[in-house]
């Protein structure tokens, strides 16, 4: 649709488009803050507790109709309240949900084997 499109319109259409634009949107952004929320969280979780699969767990709350209508409540609850800062928290949990922690921690240093002879090889000989 076009603002052209718009301008013709009667102001109670626009309204109407409108409150169903804002219906669309919000359930897209509670959608994906959502499944990020349970993907970080599963993943998080994995840290602290021996878990078999953080994907198969991760799945199985995607498809519990408890958790995902009431974690939707709730960060429906906190896009209407938190406004702008909900775009950051989105952000926030698709960076966390790509980090893979313990991966980027320091191997321990090889003892690296000389191949010049040192004196204790040298007394042996």
């Amino acid at each position: 649709m076009s603002l052209g499109d718009v301008k013709k319109m009667s102001q109670k259409d626009v309204e109407k488009y409108y409150v169903r634009y804002q219906a669309v949107l919000g359930k897209h952004v509670t959608g994906e803050l959502t499944e990020s929320v349970i993907d970080v969280t599963s993943k998080a979780t994995s840290y602290v507790l021996t878990i078999d699969d953080t994907d198969e767990l991760s799945k199985e709350l995607h498809n519990n109709d408890a958790v995902m209508r009431e974690l939707s409540a709730l960060v429906g609850y906190l896009a209407l309240n938190g406004g702008r800062f909900v775009a950051l928290a989105i952000a926030i949990f698709i960076i966390a949900k790509h980090v893979k922690l313990g991966e980027n921690q320091k191997k321990p240093k090889e003892t690296q084997v000389s191949e010049e002879p040192t004196e204790q090889t040298l007394e042996h000989a």
